[in-house]
């Protein structure tokens, strides 16, 4: 290094500082350092840069925005995307929990929509038949009256009390047998019955008796 000699420092008047610093000030960024008035042409010059410089600042802030909107939309959109995504996801979980959840419990406690089974009387059983020239017994009452032949014997009770012995026959129905009482007209006129009337019975499965216990009438 030097010894900081005076021979080398390099000396220049102010005039000649001020005019290098004005030409590299208005260059760059196109205003002026010295207070001397400038001329026409300089202040020309210095407005040109300035609008140049203030548009390429504004085109810039532009390119910006938009990239920053652009930026900002799609990732909202991938947002809303990935959100929507992410509900359906859910959504179907939640259906399948669901489902599963109603299995198990159809396992557990059987199908609710079934109707519960009713447990018949052993000793009653009530039925109802509209009055016409036969009378067809239930399968429940020929169970219980233990028919199994083609003829049998059943008692019948009328409002009254009165009780009259009847005999029954089997008949084809589809597959199975049914037990209709042979003479019901009889029965219908001794009664003052019609046909249409509503007869409402009670089999008693200890006497093995039908009972008339009401009857509707037309």
């Amino acid at each position: 290094m030097g010894d900081n000699s005076d021979d080398d420092v390099l000396e220049i008047s102010r005039d000649e500082y001020v005019h290098k610093v004005d030409e590299a000030l208005r260059k760059d960024y196109g205003f002026f350092f010295s207070h001397e008035e400038r001329n026409v042409d300089q202040q020309q010059d210095a407005i040109a840069m300035k609008e140049r410089v203030g548009e390429t600042i504004k085109a810039k802030q532009h390119e910006f925005d938009c990239t920053s909107k652009g930026i900002i939309d799609e990732g909202s959109q991938s947002l809303k995307n990935d959100k929507l995504t992410n509900l359906v996801i859910i959504k179907v979980k939640e259906n399948i929990r669901s489902a599963g959840s109603s299995k198990t419990k159809k396992r557990m406690h059987g199908n609710k929509s079934r109707k519960p089974t009713i447990h018949e009387d052993p000793e009653f059983l009530n039925f109802t038949r509209k009055g016409e020239y036969r009378l067809r017994l239930p399968v429940g009452v020929s169970n219980r009256a233990g028919f199994s032949k083609k003829r049998h014997t059943l008692k019948f009770e009328n409002l009254q009390g009165q009780v009259t012995v009847y005999e029954v026959k089997s008949e084809k129905n589809g597959s199975a047998l049914r037990y209709s009482v042979i003479n019901w007209p009889l029965f219908m006129t001794e009664n003052n019955l019609n046909d249409g009337d509503m007869l409402d019975f009670t089999y008693l499965t200890s006497k093995k008796t039908v009972i008339l216990k009401n009857v509707r009438y037309v």
